[in-house]
């Protein structure tokens, strides 16, 4: 694939790649359903939790599961599979966390329940009009950048494709 278009900008191959090579990575098995955590690390991992939400089209959470995580050093956890709710809808979401007091890797797919996929559902997604808040504060040498995106008008809506790019004045 490619890693940067024509500008110099990463495409999503790029961010693919870095999410995928993660020392510690969770991921879903899309043959199975079920969790799996890569720890590519000389460090046995314990006391973790694994948490996955699906959401539709609008933003409303159809499902939640927690479930908690040992992984050995240089191994693969694979969990059980995902008793995913009945009548899902024809495009949904996954959103998928490893966490152990923090955010160790996050995962977000787009499904569709239909055989062969189909996608369409996705044009037909609503155009939402975004906020943003930053503040750059000085932390010792270092200049830390903070932005938060909100969206008032549309507190469940779906937003894609949504950057944050830094450029020069």
């Amino acid at each position: 694939g490619q890693l940067y278009d024509w500008y110099l900008d990463q495409t999503g191959g790029f961010y693919g790649t870095k999410s995928g090579c993660e020392m510690i990575h969770i991921q879903l098995n899309l043959d199975s359903s079920k969790i799996c955590v890569v720890n590519r690390s000389a460090v046995p991992l314990s006391n973790l939790t694994a948490i996955v939400k699906l959401f539709d089209l609008a933003g409303t959470e159809l499902y939640n599961q927690m479930n908690g995580v040992q992984v050995p050093a240089s191994s693969v956890y694979i969990g059980n599979a995902i008793n995913w709710p009945k009548n899902l809808p024809p495009v949904y979401f996954v959103k998928m966390y490893l966490l152990n007091g923090k955010v160790l890797s996050e995962n977000f797919y787009w499904l569709s329940s239909s055989n062969p996929p189909d996608y369409s559902a996705l044009q037909n997604l609503s155009p939402i009009k975004l906020t943003a808040t930053v503040s750059i504060n000085r932390e010792g040498d270092e200049y830390v950048l903070n932005a938060l995106l909100g969206n008032p008008r549309w507190s469940g809506a779906v937003a894609f494709f949504i950057r944050l790019k830094v450029l020069r004045s």
